[in-house]
């Protein structure tokens, strides 16, 4: 009995899968194909992440390998499986690959008529991926004057976490088709400068000395002898000198900027005080022009 009730049970889900629920041109689509394809798409999808995890942990425990490379290797094949995956899920649920340049045909027309941002940035995700112009833990300044460092590089959008760590997504044709200034592209370096004042009558010599000394004992200074920190006098004033220590900083100060800046200040204020070097007082004056001023006197008025 239950062995007779189970392949009834059976031929009539057998003749239910083979209904046909609509048609694709020629081509019936009955419930089985499409459970079928939508198991497949799952499936490609799944694969699909499992294959560039695995990439990428072969890159990280590997330190000789170029981890960009790896990354940039696991996100294209990512999508090759799922361009893949889907056109033969189309197939199996009886989508006529033929059509798919009718497919394309109406793209092109979505795309004229106001798709060109989603266009771009694809187009853009390509590119960079493809160029390797950048890399994952470069640290970027862009146009618009978004900075920080680059963790992930999608499709449609690259995501940038900022200095002050918020992440934030820009659009991939923000990062081809305007300018981004790169510091980390050949070598970890930046130059930075550190604005400061002094009084007017302050020994130039024991100035520099102090300065230079101080900027040799913060962290981010590169010790080459070919690019020294250097003390710049900028401008000349009665009340006070205006100063700019210009030193090149490594990957702690070009993540860090203004962390950076704050601590040279330090070091800076530290050396001058040791040095007995004092440092600007700037009072504020009001400038009259030349010749007779005009005073015009109101008669006071009653509190009433």
């Amino acid at each position: 009995m239950a062995t007779g009730w189970m392949q009834g049970a059976f031929e009539g889900f057998s003749g239910l899968a083979d209904v046909p629920l609509f048609s694709l041109g020629n081509n019936p689509v009955t419930p089985l194909r499409l459970l079928v394809g939508l198991v497949m798409l799952f499936a490609v999808a799944w694969f699909a992440a499992q294959v560039e995890r695995g990439l990428l942990r072969v890159a990280a425990r590997r330190p000789g390998l170029n981890r960009s490379t790896f990354y940039t290797l696991s996100r294209v094949t990512r999508y090759l499986l799922w361009v893949v995956g889907t056109l033969l899920a189309l197939h199996v649920i009886g989508v006529d690959l033929s059509a798919i340049a009718l497919l394309t045909g109406a793209i092109g027309i979505g795309i004229g008529l106001g798709m060109q941002g989603l266009f771009n940035n694809l187009i853009g995700g390509f590119f960079l991926l493809g160029e390797k112009a950048l890399r994952i833990g470069d640290v970027v300044t862009l146009e618009s004057g978004v900075a920080g460092t680059l963790r992930e590089i999608g499709l449609r959008h690259t995501r940038i976490q900022s200095v002050d760590g918020g992440e934030v997504m820009v659009p991939n044709s923000e990062l081809v088709l305007r300018q981004v200034t790169h510091w980390t592209l050949q070598t970890a370096r930046r130059r930075l400068h550190v604005p400061f004042q002094v009084a007017p009558d302050t020994d130039r010599e024991a100035l520099r000395i102090a300065t230079l000394a101080a900027a040799s004992q913060v962290p981010e200074t590169l010790p080459d002898p070919r690019n020294e920190p250097e003390l710049w006098i900028t401008e000349l004033h009665s009340d006070y000198l205006a100063c700019e220590l210009v030193v090149w900083v490594g990957r702690g100060g070009i993540e860090r900027p203004a962390a950076a800046r704050a601590g040279y200040l330090a070091a800076i204020a530290d050396a001058l005080d040791a040095a007995g070097v004092s440092r600007a007082s700037v009072t504020n004056r009001l400038r009259l022009p030349d010749g007779p001023i005009a005073v015009q006197l109101h008669p006071p008025t009653s509190p009433g």
